[in-house]
């Protein structure tokens, strides 16, 4: 038997593997649908070429030969959230019910954020469970994830990202978190404030770039005044820790950036108990805009909103009109931006 030398450059296909065993291509297909009447014997064979090259199925085109109608999409996550992240995924999930699709969550946990190989594992064996869909909302992809995930968009699977910008073939809805930085910090040094603090987890470089531009458009320095929140339990459970860290800072910022509305409540009400002032002895501008940063806290906050109604609302319309044909173009990337609030947590500064 003589093998064709195959260019690896492209996908292989059906009658790649046709080729390397010298049958029909109805006769790999039908090895791999398990249709048509072929012998144990050249089945083996036809897979066993597929080995030998590296072909793997279509698992979309194999759904649609078999006249699977499954309309799954997947919806995945790193984790849920008591804030923005669980409410955008319950969003999206209630859009693509109500257009008849089975919208399931997938929550990869910590293993997703690992630099392993353990990452394009539990990727491949999503894309193998052949959802019709996947909307994806995770930051850290490393390469081989990225392989894996483009794979399922070359096979015929669709795909939306949303959130923040990553190297992924597909439609993505992006959040704006640089202009949300800028905004904040603009907003604490136009009321006067030239010792200020931002606690922003360093993974979030967008928002950290517009803080550093807003910064850098009032000649201020960048001081080591960078409150990270201490890792200590999750972002609801930081507030506390970081009012205590805030207090043994000398001198201490007089205004402060922090990640998001629940830490901003902790913070402000762990001060309130040590008996400082919010925005007499600090003021802080909070990041989100839900619901608590009005009502949860005895001061009302200032705060940077994200728009989770239309960033999910967003990612579904980019995906259901790639589903329902709409749209069958190159991917498209909509920017969604937030706007600032002003309440009662800022002032401008006077000296102590």
């Amino acid at each position: 038997m003589r093998t064709k030398k195959i260019d690896n450059k492209k996908p292989l296909t059906l009658e790649d593997v046709a080729r390397e065993i010298g049958v029909s291509r109805s006769t790999v297909s039908a090895a791999f649908t398990g249709n048509g009447n072929i012998t144990a014997a050249r089945r083996e064979a036809v897979r066993s070429a597929a080995v030998k090259l590296g072909y793997r199925p279509n698992p979309h085109a194999r759904r649609l030969a078999i006249g699977d109608q499954d309309n799954s999409i997947a919806l995945v996550t790193s984790y849920l959230d008591l804030d923005v992240g669980s409410q955008k995924l319950h969003i999206l999930q209630r859009i693509l019910i109500e257009k008849g699709y089975n919208a399931s969550v997938h929550v990869l946990g910590e293993i997703i954020m690992s630099e392993s190989t353990a990452q394009a594992v539990v990727i491949e064996n999503l894309r193998r469970l052949r959802p019709l869909a996947i909307v994806w909302n995770q930051w850290m992809v490393n390469k081989a994830a990225r392989d894996e995930l483009n794979r399922f968009c070359e096979e015929g699977g669709r795909m939306v990202h949303y959130d923040v910008p990553i190297d992924l073939k597909c439609d993505q809805v992006i959040f704006d978190r640089e202009r949300d930085g800028y905004l904040a910090m603009r907003h604490l040094l136009e009321l006067g404030h030239r010792e200020v603090g931002f606690v922003i987890p360093p993974e979030d470089q967008w928002r950290i770039r517009g803080i550093r531009r807003a910064l850098e458009e009032f000649n201020v320095p960048l001081r080591p005044v960078w409150l990270d929140v201490p890792r200590k339990g999750k972002y609801e459970e930081a507030g506390g820790h970081l009012a205590a860290f805030f207090l043994a800072q000398k001198p201490r910022p007089t205004a402060i950036s922090i990640v998001n509305d629940n830490v901003s409540i902790g913070f402000v009400a762990a001060l309130q108990r040590r008996g400082l002032r919010v925005p007499e002895d600090v003021s802080v501008v909070s990041h989100n805009d839900t619901r608590v940063a009005k009502w949860g806290a005895n001061v009302q906050l200032t705060s940077v909103s994200q728009p989770i109604d239309r960033i999910a609302e967003q990612a579904g319309e980019l995906l259901l009109n790639r589903l329902q044909g709409k749209y069958d173009g190159p991917p498209q990337t909509v920017t969604v931006r937030g706007k600032l609030s002003v309440r009662e947590s800022t002032a401008p500064f006077t000296k102590r």
